[in-house]
């Protein structure tokens, strides 16, 4: 394995991961700000085939304690074509104009790696990773074998996001606001862990560092790891009845 070269352990590894039937993710983002976490972000997804469940919990650090976003967290589950959301009873209520935008922000396609960049707070796409070198093999958690792959993540500055800028140009202050987006700039690194025996994407992390006027303002970290490929995984219940 590692005699491919890192872009092809990563496009093998991204094939392998999504043609497995059943799996689990556990996704957890921190914010920061001058210095302090001020949010964190928990997503766990379970496929189970064409099955998926997807809980999120949003908390905020508000007088030094951490409360959580009610309003902002949220369970919800892709069953047998249909959606649903849990209810306040904990059983499940199907939603019913389509795919819920809650949901359709999380997942709507099948593939391990392709419903991990629509759960995470700013967004991944493998196809941008770049300038990624192999790192040598490790051991993850001091057990599993892996191969380690780091690179950069593409990201234009927010000036240069004309979808952005058009929409600001329709606010009030409008020049104000281009002007703070245009001098604002980031810059986001990417390290990857593949097992070295099953070539299976293990755990990921994205580190976000956004600058304005080439000052640091914010941090955001984001580790995903993936786990239970191919094993039996029941999703919550109690199951929707058809």
């Amino acid at each position: 394995m590692t005699s491919l070269s890192a872009d092809d352990l990563l496009t093998r590894a991204l094939a392998k991961t999504n043609a497995v039937k059943t799996v689990r993710i556990e996704i957890n983002s921190e914010i920061e700000e001058r210095g302090e976490v001020i949010e964190r972000l928990k997503t766990n997804i379970k496929q189970a085939v064409n099955d998926i469940y997807i809980s999120r919990a949003t908390e905020l650090k508000i007088d030094g304690e951490w409360q959580i976003l009610h309003h902002r967290s949220s369970e919800r589950l892709l069953y047998r074509g249909k959606t649903y959301t849990r209810s306040p009873s904990g059983g499940w209520e199907l939603e019913l104009f389509g795919v819920g935008p809650g949901v359709a922000a999380y997942v709507t396609v099948k593939g391990a790696t392709k419903a991990v960049p629509r759960s995470l707070p700013y967004g991944i796409n493998f196809e941008d990773v770049s300038d990624l070198e192999n790192r040598g093999n490790e051991a993850l958690d001091d057990r599993t074998p892996v191969v380690h792959l780091a690179g950069r993540l593409s990201r234009q500055s927010f000036g240069d996001r004309k979808e952005i800028v058009d929409a600001v140009s329709t606010l009030p202050a409008a020049d104000q606001l281009l002007e703070t987006l245009r001098n604002r700039s980031g810059a986001r690194i990417v390290d990857i862990w593949i097992g070295a025996h099953d070539q299976l994407l293990k755990r990921f992390v994205v580190r976000e560092q956004i600058f304005d006027r080439q000052q640091l303002v914010r941090r955001v970290q984001t580790t995903a790891q993936l786990s239970g490929f191919d094993e039996d995984l029941e999703l919550p219940g109690p199951l929707p009845k058809d």
